[in-house]
């Protein structure tokens, strides 16, 4: 399990890039072409991320702009997923297509879900601190 990085929402994934490329909160709002607000409100978790800064995201970290939205409804799903009566609602609802065809979707690659994060991490680039990898 990841140290840092258990729950991935842009506000645990924006700090440690950050950290890495050496950007104070100013030089990179700057460098997205936000006001620092924008930022500052982010990383607080007092704003979602939209499809605008996403793209910004997208341009200047090279990963793409559905990898930071994925980051944002990851962390918002967590958040209802709770929701007892949500959750009664949903576990009516019958999945209409049959298991042997979703099992030619899931994919099969031997990942966990941290692995395939840090291997996204790896190809912007970044050294993974060995703190933060898997015990």
């Amino acid at each position: 399990m990841l140290k840092v990085l258990e729950k991935r929402t842009p506000q645990t994934v924006l700090p440690l890039l950050m950290k890495y490329y050496d950007l104070d909160p100013i030089t990179f709002a700057s460098r997205l072409g936000v006001p620092m607000s924008t930022i500052i409100h982010l990383l607080a978790g007092r704003t979602a991320l939209t499809a605008e800064l996403a793209l910004r995201l997208e341009k200047f970290f090279a990963q793409p702009a559905a990898y930071w939205l994925s980051l944002q409804s990851d962390a918002e799903l967590e958040i209802i997923r709770p929701d007892t009566l949500l959750a009664n609602a949903i576990e009516q609802i019958q999945c209409i297509i049959p298991q042997e065809e979703l099992d030619k979707f899931n994919p099969n690659d031997g990942l966990s879900e941290d692995e395939r994060h840090i291997k996204s991490l790896q190809k912007l680039g970044i050294t993974i601190p060995p703190e933060y990898l898997p015990q």
